[in-house]
This record gives structure tokens, C-alpha cells and sequence, in this order.
């Protein structure tokens, strides 16, 4: 079998083979106790076989499906094969042994889900080139003359090839880089140029259809943003693209990585929004975030990030100064999308206040489809229905403007959803470290009788009380500062109900997940109302305040005016008066 004759060894950085501090150490104690997952300590070590049943199913978990069909428990092997001079024939013959039975296990399981899953067949081609050019460094033929190696890279290759195949998401990244590591180490491919011209215009394809035209990534995440711009400057620094152009794509990620700064909160977490969990993520310049087309007003600047809505305090704010608006309204396709058009998370003082639920986990069951579910984001449920989040339903860019207005910033989004028949806009009024006012506009293009329910989730650390007939507390926050709510409806039938849940599990409902398929209770609360005309209004108000009020502040109709009464309306408004006039904000509709 021929293959190219390298002068060094892989670098394994090119091959999504993990990073590990004592290879020897983890394989010792993989052969002893079992494989574990990366990541994964929720689960328990896995005792393999020598060479390993890849038949075995120990957990109902895709996690660990697609790691163990990934060759992840050949990481710390492929690492003592590079490392240990002494070792690399042991390791290679091991080696040979497990890719035999894998491979054994393929060719009678052809149709089994997770041995041709899209992001493990990319990670393996990757593998399978990196072992055929160390071992062809090594000198090791005999290895490389088995005879399982031709039908085993043709299958790989086969599966790569095909478009009906290949994921149009982030997974897609790993299929179209080891399809080109395999054809670039192994001459002997069939139609091998047509094969990596195919790989060159699907990838490039790809990372426009990934970052768009801004350089945003575009399934709905921000922690995949971080995650992806690192997988493609990987899988561009890799010897087998050096022959194509590139050029656009290296200005694209260029843009993405200005974008990266929007994406982080002001305590440098990552926005927990859709599938993202919400590490501490260390970036070298915040400075860069001025980089990005941003409008500023005092002490905070606001901007479109694609479809991202963001309002947030400068770089290098000092934490009585840190504040954000976070909102979400893009529906670009399913992967990684939550049913949370609209919803937004709020901080104050580097403190959370209305909180996205997190990603939870990505096992199919209650818990994944509460997480994912309308309800359980900062956004307005109709019907009591999630809306879907099927790729069909995509409406893209519901996001229109993050402007100033007066002291503050308006920010909106409109998104419409025929197969539910409603349009749904959104206008907030900001006032950093004062006043959030969401107004939400809804259209029922069907019947005027529907119910409108408006979600809203606290940090778990806060707490919801009655101040008064109409209107609640939150309390619980730092500096012994208050939250007030107000809630107001026009076009509705009768008086609202009100819903509070901490931590219900029937319906679930209270709930966020801090880690993968950890949950933890949080204050939720929602007013739900019965539309009376087509057109219906929802108005919900949160004023920070240093002590407890007589009275908060609040939106009504009065004369036929919708106007919001607040100390603070004249910060929008620039006169003293305490009553803003909503309808110009409120026209258009």
C-alpha cells in the first residue's frame, strides 16, 4: 500500500487526538479501570477488552457513543507511539489490533448509528491518516501491509465523500478535515482529485454557511463560537490545506475573532445561551470588542453581533459598573438551536438577574426537551406550545436594531412564525444599572382567542415576593438592592394569572443546569392572558432600586395611551417629566 514518505512525525495538534498531561500514567489506568470518556466524569470507567467490543453500548449516552467510536481510547496510545521511541512498536501493534476489530465490527454493523456517526468518522479518518504516516516514518510495512487498510480507508472515504453524508453544522468541520488528511496521505485514492476539489469547495462552503457573511457562527450558541474558530484555525494550520486558497475564509475568522468579545459577558464568562455551557474563557485585548461596528452612550456600548442583540458595560469595567443585555434572534436551522427567539439574559453590577437555563445535556428525554423548550427561556410561550425548532421553520435574522435612546438603548427584534401563525415583536428599553422595560407586540394571523403566556427566570440565588396587588420583589441581590416587577396587558380578556415554580417537576418547570446533565431549582414566574383581538400588547417591567418602594414602576393605558410612569422615563425621554408616551416606540406593528 503506498502512502506519502513524511521526514518527521505527526504533530499530533493536527489530529484531534486529546491533550494529555501523562500518557502513560492514563493508559495505565485505562487497561486497570476502564475508559472514561473525556469530560465525562459523571460516568463511571468503562472496562474494555484487549482489543476492545465495539459492539457494547454501556450508557444510553451520544456523548459517549460518539467519543468511544471516535478512537478516544486510543488517544493515550497515539501519544506514547510519538513520545516514547522504546514503546512505539508496542503501542503501533496494539494499536493495529484495536483499528482491526473496529473495523471487523463495521463491516457487520454497516447501518449501526454510531459507528458511521458524522463527527466520529471525521475525528477516525484523521486518525487513520495519522497512523499511516507515523507508521510509515517508523518503517513499520509489515503494519501497514494488513489487509484490512484498503477497505478500511475506501469505506472512510466513501462515507466523506458523499453529500447526503456530510453535516452542514460544526461536525461537517471534522468530516471534510479528515476526508483531506486521508486523501492527501494515501496517493492510491480513487479519483483522488476530484475527490480534494470536492473537499476544498464543500469546506469553504461550509464556513460561509457557519460564520455567515460577519464571521458570527450560526447555530444559535455562543460557546460553539469559541469552539469552531478554534476547530477551523486547526484544521486550516494542517499541511493537507496548504494548496487551497484560503484567503476569504482567513478574513472571515479574522472578523470572527472580534466577534468573540460580544460573546463573553463582562465577568469574561461565555453567554450560556442555546447548547453553550458558561465557562471563564481568557481573551488577550477586551479592547478588541471597540473593533467591532458598535454605538456608544456613557459608560456602555451596544451593537448587532448577526443575530445577537448586545448592550454591555466597556471593556475593563470595574464590577459596580458591569452590566448586559443579551438577546438571541436568530433561527438560522435546528443544530444546537433552543426554542428561545427573543429571549435575553440581563446582568447588573456583574450579577445575574434573568437567566438563560443553560444547555443541560444532549441525552434525549424530559429534562432535554424541558431545556430546550419555549417555556423555559425569557421569551413568550403561545398556546402553551414550544415552537419548533426544526430547520424548515428557520426564519433567520429576526434582529433589527441596538440603538441609544436618551440615557439608555432600545433594542428590538421581530420574528414571524406562519406555521403557528404569529408575529411576534419585541422592544426593550434599557436603562443600565436602573430600568428594563420589554414591551412584546403579538399578531395571531388565526384566531383572536389565544393564550400568550410571558416566561421569566431568576438567578438561583433570588428570590419572588409580593409588593402589592400587581406588581412583585425580587430580593436576594447583592448590596441589599431590589428588583421590582410590573406587569401590564392591552388587548386581552380579563385579568392575568400568575404562575410562580421553583424546581417543579410536573410539569418541570424552575429549573437551569449549571453543568452537563446537572440541574439546580430557580425562581421561574410567567403571566399568562387570553387575547381578545388579534393584536396584543404584554408589558413587563424591572426597576433596580436601593430599597423597597411604595409603589414600582409601571406601563398603562390611560386616555388610550400607552405610557410607561417612571422616575426614570425622563432618562429616556431628556425631559423631567415621570411619563413617557410609548406609542411612537409602539407603532409600526
Amino acid at each position: 500500500m503506498d502512502v506519502m514518505q513524511p521526514d518527521t512525525l505527526p504533530p499530533l495538534r493536527h489530529f484531534e487526538i486529546a491533550k494529555i498531561k501523562d500518557a502513560a500514567k492514563e493508559l495505565a489506568q485505562q487497561d486497570s479501570e476502564g475508559f472514561v470518556a473525556k469530560g465525562r466524569k459523571d460516568l463511571e470507567p468503562v472496562p474494555l477488552d484487549s482489543p476492545a467490543d465495539w459492539s457494547i453500548k454501556p450508557y444510553k449516552d451520544r456523548n459517549w457513543m460518539f467519543q468511544f467510536h471516535a478512537w478516544r481510547s486510543l488517544d493515550s496510545m497515539l501519544h506514547i507511539l510519538v513520545n516514547e521511541p522504546g514503546r512505539a512498536r508496542e503501542m503501533a501493534e496494539r494499536i493495529v489490533a484495536e483499528v482491526a476489530a473496529w473495523h471487523d465490527h463495521a463491516r457487520s454493523f454497516m447501518r449501526s448509528r454510531w459507528v458511521w456517526y458524522d463527527m466520529s468518522t471525521g475525528i477516525r479518518a484523521q486518525k487513520i491518516a495519522f497512523l499511516l504516516w507515523a507508521f510509515r516514518y517508523y518503517g513499520y510495512r509489515d503494519l501497514l501491509e494488513q489487509d484490512f487498510w484498503p477497505a478500511l480507508i475506501e469505506s472512510h472515504l466513501a462515507k466523506l465523500t458523499d453529500p447526503k453524508e456530510l453535516n452542514p453544522g460544526n461536525h461537517g468541520l471534522f468530516q471534510l478535515n479528515g476526508l483531506m488528511a486521508l486523501l492527501w496521505i494515501y496517493p492510491d485514492a480513487g479519483e483522488r482529485d476530484k475527490r480534494i476539489d470536492y473537499t476544498a469547495h464543500q469546506l469553504e462552503a461550509l464556513l460561509h454557511d457557519q460564520l455567515g457573511d460577519l464571521g458570527v457562527h450560526r447555530e444559535h450558541s455562543p460557546h460553539y463560537h469559541f469552539f469552531v474558530i478554534k476547530v477551523i484555525e486547526q484544521v486550516l494550520d494542517a499541511p493537507w490545506w496548504e494548496s487551497a486558497d484560503m484567503s476569504a475564509i482567513f478574513d472571515l475568522v479574522q472578523r470572527a475573532h472580534v466577534a468573540k468579545y460580544w460573546m463573553l459577558d463582562p465577568n469574561g464568562y461565555c453567554v450560556p445561551m442555546g447548547d453553550s455551557g458558561n465557562p471563564r474563557i481568557k481573551l488577550k485585548s477586551p479592547e478588541t470588542l471597540l473593533d467591532w461596528p458598535h454605538r456608544e452612550n456613557g459608560k456602555t456600548v451596544g451593537a448587532l453581533v448577526d443575530a445577537y442583540g448586545v448592550v454591555r458595560s466597556r471593556p475593563n469595567a470595574k464590577r459596580g459598573d458591569r452590566s448586559l443585555l443579551f438577546m438571541q434572534g436568530g433561527f438560522f436551522a435546528k443544530t444546537h438551536k433552543h426554542a428561545d427567539c427573543l429571549s435575553f439574559v440581563w446582568q447588573e453590577r456583574g450579577e445575574d438577574i434573568l437567566v438563560d437555563p443553560g444547555k443541560y445535556g444532549y441525552n434525549a428525554g424530559k429534562a432535554r426537551n424541558y431545556f430546550k423548550s419555549t417555556r423555559a427561556h425569557n421569551t413568550v410561550e403561545v398556546d402553551g406550545k414550544t415552537f419548533s425548532i426544526e430547520s424548515r421553520y428557520a426564519h433567520g435574522n429576526a434582529m433589527e436594531t441596538v440603538e441609544p435612546y436618551g440615557q439608555g438603548w432600545l433594542i428590538r427584534a421581530d420574528q414571524h412564525r406562519p406555521e403557528r401563525k404569529i408575529r411576534h415583536r419585541r422592544t426593550v428599553l434599557y436603562l443600565p444599572k436602573r430600568l428594563l422595560v420589554v414591551l412584546d407586540q403579538l399578531r395571531s394571523e388565526g384566531s383572536a382567542g389565544r393564550k400568550y403566556s410571558s416566561w421569566w427566570h431568576l438567578n438561583p440565588d433570588h428570590e419572588l415576593t409580593m409588593l402589592n396587588d400587581d406588581q412583585r420583589l425580587i430580593t436576594g441581590l447583592r448590596g441589599e438592592r431590589v428588583c421590582t416587577v410590573s406587569f401590564h396587558a392591552e388587548g386581552v380578556e380579563g385579568e392575568p394569572t400568575f404562575t410562580q415554580a421553583r424546581g417543579q417537576e410536573s410539569p418541570m418547570l424552575g429549573w437551569v443546569s449549571p453543568a452537563y446533565l446537572q440541574t439546580i431549582p430557580t425562581t421561574t414566574f410567567g403571566y399568562s392572558v387570553k387575547g381578545q383581538e388579534h393584536d396584543v400588547l404584554l408589558a413587563t417591567v424591572f426597576e433596580l432600586r436601593p430599597k423597597v418602594p411604595a409603589k414600582a414602576s409601571r406601563v398603562e393605558n390611560r386616555k388610550g395611551k400607552t405610557r410607561l410612569v417612571s422616575g426614570n422615563a425622563k432618562r429616556f425621554s431628556g425631559d423631567d417629566s415621570k411619563v413617557l408616551d410609548l406609542s411612537s416606540i409602539l407603532e409600526g406593528f
